[in-house]
């Protein structure tokens, strides 16, 4: 109904609502009572509704008007001030701010670790080969039960959740069903390699929390989703690892089993400290700063820019927008996934082409670790960036860095 009342008032008449200049709007459909015009029960609906969505905010309204009459000199700059903490009051009281940014950081910044931790054991298989148009749905699947398995059962939240997947061909198809504007030439996508690569999280966001989580800030938020399961799933697949090892311990075992178990420990002593410090160092401290700004100001706007500082520093405090960084740890925990699958695939003693391939992880790690260490290292020496010396005390605590001269899983084979 609101749809046609609105075209009408845009001077395309329908089957309930017209306009004219000398009658005005016309209601076609009369009240009970015989009456026509205005008087008419769709428009006197769409009226009822109207005002009791705003009847709450017409006291304020009327205040605010008091308070102009008794002062004329007040400037635009009170009337911002007076919205301000309306949207405050529309935000964080009626509703629940502080709850949604726990959604989104139990979700988005992983604070339900137990639920991922469900997720990636079960999604594991699922997701190591390239994706497919039923790839989104499985996973989705996957991740219900895994909610169900960690005894979260919210059933107001979990519709609100989707795990998406970008799969090759998916933006053909969905540039062939949108319909909102003229077709435009893209350039081709690189297929993914594995669902992992293709996974992300989006979240309906409901009103008026719209205004504070737009799609660009849930994209961001998106980037540091996909970077911080890709820490927790290594780290669990050297945990996995770790309990192959244990299986093997009481059997025979030669200097190529003592390299790759050395090499196991160096990858899961740098991985559990670079985990421990995105989500002590960066994500709890970056949200308890949120909250406290949140929790001692009544004015939204104040509260739109802490929340914006609080989503940039999680980019640079990650390292995310920090290139050499961030390339330089996403190869490292490329070289673990690829001694993980190794050491899956080879349950026993390792061949001889299996022994070129550790050959080649051993230096790869060694290699990227030394950079990391350089990167670290050059930049505390200067005093530059705080975040950097921060995940190089949480490294070389002991020294151990250091002695090794900046290299990790640096052995003969």
């Amino acid at each position: 109904m609101i749809h046609e009342l609105l075209l009408a008032l845009s001077g395309y008449p329908g089957s309930i609502f017209t306009w004219n200049k000398r009658s005005g709007l016309q209601d076609h459909h009369p009240s009970q009572q015989g009456q026509g015009g205005l008087h008419g029960i769709y428009l006197r609906a769409f009226c009822t509704g109207l005002d009791s969505v705003l009847q709450p905010y017409r006291q304020a309204l009327l205040d605010l008007e008091q308070e102009f009459l008794a002062d004329p000199h007040l400037s635009i700059s009170h009337v911002n001030y007076s919205l301000d903490q309306h949207l405050w009051k529309l935000m964080v009281e009626e509703s629940d701010l502080l709850g949604q940014l726990k959604i989104i950081k139990d979700f988005y910044l992983l604070g339900r670790g137990e639920l991922f931790q469900a997720f990636i054991d079960t999604a594991q298989h699922m997701l190591k080969t390239p994706p497919t148009a039923v790839t989104e749905h499985d996973v989705n699947v996957a991740f219900q039960q895994s909610a169900h398995k960690v005894l979260l059962d919210d059933d107001n939240l979990l519709p609100l959740l989707h795990l998406t997947i970008e799969y090759h061909g998916k933006e053909h198809k969905d540039a062939a069903q949108a319909r909102e504007g003229p077709s435009r030439e893209t350039s081709p996508r690189e297929a993914p390699a594995s669902g992992w690569a293709a996974l992300g999280l989006s979240y309906k966001v409901q009103w008026p929390l719209h205004i504070l989580f737009t799609p660009a800030v849930l994209e961001k938020y998106n980037v540091v989703f996909k970077y911080l399961l890709s820490v927790r799933r290594v780290q669990a697949e050297l945990q996995h690892c770790w309990a192959l090892q244990m299986q093997r311990k009481h059997l025979k075992s030669n200097q190529t089993d003592a390299v790759k178990w050395r090499l196991r420990n160096h990858m899961a002593f740098l991985v559990d400290n670079l985990q421990y410090y995105l989500q002590v160092d960066v994500l709890e401290s970056q949200f308890s700063q949120l909250l406290h700004q949140i929790n001692s100001t009544r004015d939204f706007e104040s509260i739109r820019l802490a929340h914006d500082h609080f989503l940039s520093n999680l980019l640079a405090q990650s390292f995310i927008l920090l290139k050499p960084v961030f390339h330089c740890l996403n190869e490292i925990l490329d070289l673990c996934h690829g001694f993980c699958s190794l050491v899956s695939q080879n349950l026993g003693p390792l061949d001889e082409r299996g022994a070129a391939q550790l050959g080649i992880l051993v230096k790869g790690f060694s290699r990227q670790s030394s950079l990391l260490f350089k990167i670290l290292s050059s930049v505390r020496n200067h005093q530059i960036n705080s975040d950097l010396a921060q995940l190089l005390l949480r490294l070389d605590y002991n020294k151990y860095y250091t002695q090794a001269g900046g290299t990790l899983g640096s052995f003969g084979m």
